[in-house]
Order: structure tokens, then sequence, then C-alpha cells
């Protein structure tokens, strides 16, 4: 990057004035974001060597800083253009352009300005916001994610027949069980409710523990599951709370069809069937 612009371009990434004027008078120097800094034990003053398959040779840089402000990005390393620029033999090349508009309603003609005035030129751009960049990176996993949504259907689907059968068992063992306690005045509303709130609360049990392992094995590992640049694997809230009410619902259904069906049987010909 040219370490100038970047504090103008992303105020939010905490770019100091001295963090800029150490990358523009020293070539060897990076920033990284906190993220890295983290993940790698990084300090201050380390020397690290990137081996980048799109540059000739391996770039060595010493850590000058992190990045700080509000949302700084995740993974990312910032040297100066002319560290890259030299490595490549002064060619001038770049990737990207950066631009800062004043207003987001300013985005479609300052677009079309640009892709307009490069037109039929050596070095067409293809201009994007960068929502439309995101979108775009996204659609190569698009496939991804919905395999994963197909399978975590089928695994629900699954893990419910499981449940329903082993519920079902569990009320038919206790058969016997059920007819004596009607024989002494336990109604039938109340052992459906009891058997219900039994598999309700083994469902909540067991969404709760399985949130709970998901979230701490993203927490470990989800750094390291980086797509599209600045998308990193982690459970939010509302899967973990979808899940949790999806392991209950299965709980409540798989106890409560067969507790229905074995409290709908004659007592005395569930006595005589069980005994």
């Amino acid at each position: 990057v040219d370490p100038t612009q970047m504090s103008i371009i992303y105020p939010d990434w905490g770019i100091t004035p001295a963090d800029a004027s150490v990358l523009e008078h020293s070539r060897s120097s990076a920033l990284v974001s906190p993220l890295m800094m983290k993940r790698f034990k990084w300090r201050v003053g380390d020397k690290v060597t990137f081996r980048a398959l799109n540059l000739p040779s391996d770039l060595d840089v010493t850590i000058a800083g992190s990045l700080g402000g509000v949302s700084p990005p995740p993974s990312v390393v910032i040297v100066p253009f002319e560290r890259l620029n030299q490595m490549e033999g002064n060619l001038g090349k770049v990737v990207l352009f950066f631009i800062r508009i004043d207003r987001s309603e300013a985005a479609t003609s300052v677009i079309n300005a640009i892709d307009s005035r490069f037109a039929n030129s050596a070095f067409e751009t293809s201009t994007q916001t960068e929502m439309g960049m995101a979108q775009s990176r996204l659609q190569s996993f698009r496939l991804l994610f919905v395999g994963v949504q197909f399978i975590a259907g089928i695994v629900a689907v699954v893990i419910g027949l499981v449940a329903a059968n082993t519920a079902a068992m569990s009320v038919r063992e206790r058969r016997h069980e059920l007819a004596v306690m009607r024989s002494i005045g336990f109604t039938r509303r109340m052992l459906v409710g009891s058997i219900v709130t039994e598999g309700v609360l083994i469902g909540l049990a067991a969404g709760l523990l399985g949130s709970a392992i998901a979230y701490l094995v993203l927490k470990v590992v989800g750094s390291n599951l980086i797509f599209a640049g600045r998308l990193i694997i982690h459970l939010t809230p509302m899967v973990a709370f979808g899940s949790v009410a999806l392991a209950a619902a299965i709980g409540f259904v798989s106890a409560a069809i067969p507790a229905l069906t074995a409290t709908r049987r004659d007592i005395a010909t569930a006595l005589r069937a069980t005994v």
C-alpha cells in the first residue's frame, strides 16, 4: 500500500500517523492485524518471513505495530508498495486501487466514470463497491454453503429418527410402570406431560452441550478457517439459539408420540401385557 493514504481510506483501522511514518521511511517494516499478532504470538520488533506464491522471492519484514481502531480486518499484512515494487523489478504493477467517496449515493456514478475512463485502454478496470466485491468472492463458496446446509438437514432428520426410536424404546420398557401409575390415580395428561417434559429437558441439555462444544472448537480453530479474505467461521448467537430450539423440538416430538401411544391402552390390558 501507499502508507500515506491508508489512514484516509480506512480510518477505522486505527493506523496512526506514527505507524504511517514508519512504513513510509522503512521499506522492511509491516503492520499486521491484532488477530494475527495473537495467533502467531508476534511482538513488535519481531522479524517474520512470508513465503508468498505470487512473489519472486520470500518477503522478510519487521513487525512495526498492529492495527487498532473499531473494526480492523482479521487477517492482513500491510507493507509499503515500494518494497513489493522493488521485488517485482520496479514494474509498478498494481492489483487493486481503493477509492473513498464522500457519500454512498455517488457509488454508481463514480464506478461508471472510472470504468469509462479506462475503457479500451491497455489496462481496463473493473470497479466494484466493497459490498459487491465481498459478494462476488462469496459466490465461489455458495456451493459449499448449500452443501453444508443440505448435510445439516440430513443430520437433523437422522438425529430426529434416532431420538424418536430411543424415546419409543424407553417408553415401551416403562409401559408397566405407566400402567401402575395410572391405576393409582395418575391421569393420562400427567403421564404424557412428565414424559414430554423429560424429552424436552434432554433435548435442551443436548442442544446446550452441542452448542458449547461447537463454540469452543470454532474458538480454537476458527481463526484458521478464513474464507474470502475476511470471513471467519464462528458460532453466532442466532445459530446457537436455533440449534438449542431444534434440539428441544426433537426431544418434544420424539417423546410425545410414544407417550401418547403408550398411555392410550387400557390399564388392565397394559398390566397383563407387561407382567
